[in-house]
């Protein structure tokens, strides 16, 4: 076997190494059909990390479903990895730009040809591939993918993504020998909900807002702005209309990737709300939300509200 200065002697990449090396071994099989035991064999065969045999198994799969290069995806995996494998490619242009350049640069993977498209064109049109692949195979997808997550209900910290995730990791087995300190608890969406409506409701603690919501977040509410901005405006907007007020919610539940909570929001009309003047009225208006969220952040927001009946407490 070539040692690691004669490797590197010969101009390849990373992922040009590994597969010259994996492929002799592998012969007719498929990597995307690669099992736990195969990478532990093949990273005791070929002197390799046993992390990046996954996070190359991985790339193979994201290659698999939207027919886009596997170099591309290990690239993005070595360099870029979020904290959920499915918002790989939901992440900016920007940010997916410069993970494939810091991957060519470090020789990761290598150059690719852009003689007939831009990067950045090259770049818009994989996100746009890939929320098809995610739309239409959203449940395979899902299952494949957010396997890891679904052990002990575990996911790795941020610093701690470019060695584990999408490492597959199927068992406890697989868990047992690694460092806990690498793990903390994965939050699930209740929870998350749960945490940013005491941030901003009780502690009136606004930075949770740009902390959950990503930035191409919908509204589906004719009384709050669009986007991040809007949610801050209609918070802005209470305040200064309303006193005493308290965010109660009466239900919740989880399926999916959507938090349904039944609530109620009391408080005193102490200033002007939709051009009428304080009444020093106490209300209780009450409704209902659906959220859809996307890698753990807040992405779709439907709002059911009785605001006849809150006008109606106002003016009675």
């Amino acid at each position: 076997m070539a040692s690691e200065d004669e490797k590197q002697d010969k101009g390849l990449s990373e992922y040009e190494r590994f597969m010259a090396e994996l492929t002799p071994v592998l012969e007719k099989i498929k990597v995307t059909d690669l099992t736990e035991n195969d990478v532990e064999f093949l990273a005791d065969k070929t002197e390799t990390d046993w992390i990046n045999i996954k996070l190359l198994i991985l790339a193979h799969y994201y290659a698999a479903l939207t027919g886009l290069p596997h170099k591309f995806f290990y690239g993005l995996l070595r360099t870029q990895s979020p904290s959920d494998p499915l918002a790989l490619l939901t992440e900016t242009s920007e940010k997916l730009r410069f993970g494939l350049l810091e991957s060519i640069q470090d020789k990761i993977v290598s150059a690719f040809d852009f003689s007939t498209i831009s990067l950045d064109q090259f770049i818009v049109e994989a996100k746009y591939k890939w929320d098809e692949v995610v739309s239409e195979k959203q449940e395979v997808v899902t299952n494949q993918l957010k396997a890891m997550q679904r052990v002990y209900n575990v996911a790795p910290r941020f610093d701690s993504m470019r060695t584990l995730l999408a490492a597959g990791l199927h068992s406890a087995q697989d868990i047992s020998h690694l460092p806990p300190d690498m793990f903390e608890s994965m939050p699930d969406n209740k929870t998350i909900v749960r945490e940013y409506i005491k941030r901003v409701w009780s502690q009136h603690d606004y930075a949770a807002i740009d902390e959950n919501i990503r930035a191409d977040y919908i509204q589906h509410s004719p009384n709050v702005p669009p986007g991040r901005e809007g949610v801050k405006a209609f918070f802005k907007m209470v305040n200064s209309a309303f006193s005493d007020v308290t965010f109660t919610v009466e239900d919740m539940l989880a399926e999916g990737d959507k938090v349904i909570w039944r609530w109620s929001l009391r408080g005193k009309h102490t200033g002007v709300f939709q051009s009428m003047l304080p009444t020093d009225k106490d209300f209780v208006l009450t409704g209902i939300s659906i959220l859809r969220l996307a890698g753990g952040k807040f992405a779709e927001l439907w709002v059911e509200q009785d605001m006849a009946g809150l006008m109606a407490q106002l003016k009675g």
